[in-house]
């Protein structure tokens, strides 16, 4: 369940806003009120569900706060209470895994720690999905820049509603732009000494997860079938494509009313200007305040089937690296050429130095050539240590 905290601050600032007519608005904190807003996606995998709990928070405040200390579980209509435990502000976990059952009804329960209790409406799903494939097609944005889109086939059984929901993680692999053996070091003489590198920084991973809201129906189609579902696009200049990239795409079956929800949510933060339209007031979702129906409450308690593929790309595998070449993370770089005895102190600086590395060292000549450090260190990019999933 991936946290869509950028989307909800949209959707307070749609509720700040004036209603009806369009006028100059300027915020002002007396005016922010404070919202439970709740992500919870309890789904079909058998795993550790997980529920997020923070409060809506002021435009001038970066974050959400995290809603802690409350008792939070999901009950099904055979009568059986799944609690969870907060493993972190605001992030609240199950004690044990279970996974939702097809035809079952759930509902979360969530009592703050000032005793205030939220319900939702009782959920469930029907029929399940399936990712046929993920594909990279040779594409171009909307400004002209080449690029590749990343798409998706899929289906779902006949119960199935025929709306689905998308989240993704990606991981790619960095490639320092110039590899070293050696590094050179002060010594407890206060000498400079080039030594064997301490660790591997040639190589390294890093990634992120998605960040939107991605949705698709079926149900203007005669069959439930997705075939060529736009995912996202990267830009051919992007280096996370630059040698070997993998994404991981879950598919989410949902409902018509959680489709609903997170459309009206995508409306709202895709919007150029949510201060130049008439706004339709606060989105309300399935959850309430028990003890105050009229309370404001963000979010939605979705139940839904998950299927997921992972694929890999590289990057010849849509260009070539002659024609077109590869992007880098660090660019430009530049080499620092000293030579000893006349610049030994610069060398010293530059061997303390966070900010370069030693590229070479010829100790005949006493030559030393010095490059910004994220152009030799990919650590400092990512992490050197190799994905459990990764293949080559």
């Amino acid at each position: 369940m991936g946290s869509k905290n950028t989307s909800y601050r949209y959707i307070l600032l749609s509720f700040l806003v004036f209603q009806g007519c369009v006028e100059p608005f300027e915020f002002e904190n007396e005016s922010f009120e404070n919202i439970l807003v709740v992500e919870a996606t309890l789904t079909n995998e058998e795993k550790l569900q997980e529920v997020l709990l923070s409060r809506t928070f002021p435009l001038d405040v970066n974050g959400a706060f995290p809603e802690q200390a409350a008792r939070v579980s999901i009950l099904d209509n055979t009568g059986n209470q799944f609690n969870f435990n907060e493993t972190s502000p605001g992030r609240y976990v199950s004690l044990n895994t279970f996974s939702a059952v097809e035809g079952r009804m759930y509902t979360l329960e969530i009592t703050t720690r000032d005793g205030k209790n939220y319900s939702s409406d009782a959920s469930g799903f029907r029929g399940t999905t399936s990712i046929e494939s993920v594909y990279g097609v040779l594409s171009q944005n909307q400004e002209g820049v080449p690029g590749i889109d990343i798409r998706i086939n899929s289906s779902g059984t006949q119960e199935n509603s025929g709306y689905y929901r998308y989240e993704y993680i990606e991981t790619y692999k960095i490639l320092s732009r110039y590899f070293r053996y050696r590094e050179a070091v002060v010594n407890s003489n206060g000498e400079v000494v080039v030594v064997e590198k301490a660790i591997q920084d040639n190589t390294c991973f890093n990634g992120g997860e998605s960040n939107e809201i991605l949705l698709s129906n079926s149900t203007s189609l005669n069959q439930d079938r997705i075939v060529g579902n736009f995912l996202k696009f990267i830009r051919q200049d992007n280096p996370i494509f630059a040698n070997r990239y993998s994404i991981l795409v879950k598919q989410y079956g949902i409902s018509r009313e959680a489709f609903s929800f997170y459309q009206s949510l995508k409306e709202l933060a895709e919007s150029e200007s949510l201060f130049s339209q008439i706004q339709p007031g606060f989105l309300a979702g399935n959850i309430v305040s028990l003890d105050n129906p009229g309370e404001y409450v963000l979010g939605f308690f979705s139940v839904a089937s998950v299927s997921e593929r992972r694929v890999f790309f590289n990057y010849i595998d849509f260009y070539n690296p002659v024609e077109q070449p590869r992007p880098f993370f660090a660019d430009p770089c530049h080499l620092e050429t000293f030579r000893t005895p006349a610049e030994t102190l610069i060398i010293k600086d530059y061997a303390q130095s966070e900010q370069y590395r030693l590229y070479s060292y010829d100790p005949a000549s006493g030559e030393y050539i010095f490059v910004d450090a994220p152009c030799i260190d990919c650590t400092l990019l990512g992490t050197n240590v190799v994905p459990e999933f990764w293949e080559e």
